[in-house]
């Protein structure tokens, strides 16, 4: 069983997403298990965990590429980010580190605050496609459906700031960061607006040739992320209902799955630890008196678990629109996040015989990256467009 499908990976790729002249724009996906960004230079992702480290960490064969390590130039704290932050992560995991990874509350929290500035530092990090100079910088993002109007306030106050900080990734040097973010260059948006902008938007700006087919037909954004699930429905063309779900997306999985190994093989594994598994789809024991180490494989716990909730979320979609009889009034079902990647060949083969309803993944205008790229994909072009249409008036 290929259980690293599941798994928040880190990847920092060099590209030219497009640029307006003394603008540094980020999209940004600040999601519960991973971070995603769009920037003109590059797309990049990597697990939304950071962990405090004493002093810099010293690899005798050379840093990982996946490394990246904070300094906060202010106090001097220094933080290891995103994967390898999780190989530190103990058996055990507080009420309050918890918080910091999935609550609606975690946005003064100061591991949010280290993996949101991370993320903007990874954007403007030097390469050959260039870097921020003096450019304004423009932030979009967004949030699930239902927190946008009381928790969009609260973010925008978290990422607007002065920043001040190192970051340093793989075996590259020490790249120091000074810059501002206003509040008024912060926007944030429902969360399956930006897989719609995403299926709209083509890589070179434009709209894709069926875009006023997709914005005035009946459609459901299907956005299963790790924390929440979210569904966007829009009928001929106008939002009529956008809803958030909590308890049907990949944190849900892995809690399932972490439970029947604590009952099979007595072994306790904490939805946020269950990341450091996946690679080998396997945890171990030992025995304390004979020394006998076991191994035991769970992919087939995760996959059962992983299509119970999968079902559960369909249901879900069932009941939002009124009914399972009413998906035959739908044309688009747009199919969005790193869940909905997992999720995809399952929707389609719940939902094959309904000749009436195209299933849409959300990439399909940059197939190169995943589904899990797609919200942040349609923040970015979404406010690029916006930028350019208004310099040119």
């Amino acid at each position: 069983m290929n259980t690293k499908k599941f798994k928040t990976g880190t990847d920092i790729i060099e590209r030219d997403n497009g640029k307006l002249k003394g603008v540094w724009s980020a999209g940004l996906d600040l999601g519960y298990s991973g971070v995603k960004l769009f920037a003109p230079n590059k797309v990049a992702r990597f697990p939304s965990y950071a962990v405090r480290i004493d002093e810099e960490i010293q690899y005798l064969s050379g840093a990982p590429a996946a490394s990246i390590m904070y300094r906060n130039n202010d106090n001097g704290e220094m933080w290891l980010v995103g994967e390898l932050a999780q190989t530190q992560m103990a058996g055990t995991i507080s009420d309050e580190s918890e918080r910091a990874m999935y609550g609606r509350d975690r946005y003064d929290d100061p591991m949010f605050n280290v993996v949101a500035a991370s993320s903007l530092g990874v954007t403007m990090y030097n390469n050959s496609l260039g870097h921020p100079s003096t450019d304004r910088i423009i932030i979009q993002t967004g949030l699930p459906e239902s927190y946008l109007q009381e928790d969009a306030p609260v973010l925008r106050d978290a990422l607007a700031k002065e920043y001040n900080f190192s970051l340093k990734i793989g075996d590259a040097p020490w790249k120091d960061f000074r810059f501002k973010v206003n509040s008024d260059d912060i926007y944030v948006m429902s969360q399956p607006k930006g897989s719609l902008f995403s299926v709209c938007i083509k890589n070179d700006g434009t709209f894709h040739e069926d875009v006023n087919k997709y914005l005035s037909s009946n459609a459901i954004i299907f956005d299963p992320g790790f924390g929440t699930f979210d569904i966007f429905i829009i009928n001929n063309g106008a939002v009529v209902k956008g809803e958030t779900a909590q308890n049907l997306g990949m944190r849900r999985v892995f809690h399932d799955t972490s439970l029947i190994i604590k009952d099979k093989y007595g072994i306790s594994i904490p939805v946020p630890a269950m990341q450091k598994y996946l690679d080998t789809g396997t945890v171990r024991s030992i025995d304390r008196k004979t020394l006998e180490s076991k191994e035991y494989p769970f992919g087939n716990y995760l996959y059962d678990a992983s299509d119970k909730i999968c079902d559960e979320a369909i249901a879900r979609m069932f009941k939002a629109i009124g009914g399972i009889e009413k998906i035959i009034d739908y044309n688009y079902l747009i199919v969005t996040g790193g869940t909905g990647d997992a999720w995809f060949k399952t929707i389609s083969e719940k939902l094959k015989n309904v000749s009436t309803l195209k299933i849409i993944p959300a990439n399909q205008n940059d197939t190169t990256l995943p589904l899990l790229y797609s919200n942040a994909r349609g923040y970015y072009y979404y406010r690029l467009n916006k930028l350019i249409k208004e310099s040119a008036k």
